[in-house]
């Protein structure tokens, strides 16, 4: 333990356990873990009549076998714009989904 927390540079924030626990040091290890993060995840375009599924949020008490997604496919019935937000209204589901929730089948 000695040596992890004060001789290996960790690769995100670029300092040692020890060091970036340091006031000093504290808000350059948090940028460099912000500008290391990827968020620019690509998803493919949907249009209005294209097949999706839907994903869930998995239970803590479920197993990791179990899916990702709803049972089930759904189609895109109207995509809306609002607030610089896009919705997919999906046949047969009763509220409006974001893009990140949607699988393209």
């Amino acid at each position: 333990m000695l040596t992890y927390n004060n001789k290996d540079v960790h690769s995100a924030t670029g300092q040692t356990p020890y060091k970036a626990r340091e006031k000093d040091n504290e808000f350059k290890s948090r940028l460099n873990i912000a500008m290391e993060a990827k968020k620019q995840r690509l998803y493919p375009e949907l249009s209005v009549g294209d097949k999706v599924k839907i994903k869930k949020k998995k239970a803590t008490t479920e197993k990791e076998r179990t899916s990702h997604f709803l049972k089930g496919e759904y189609t895109v019935e109207s995509i809306d714009e609002k607030m610089n937000q896009t919705y997919y209204t999906l046949e047969g589901y009763n509220r409006p989904l974001l893009r990140h929730e949607l699988l393209k089948i």
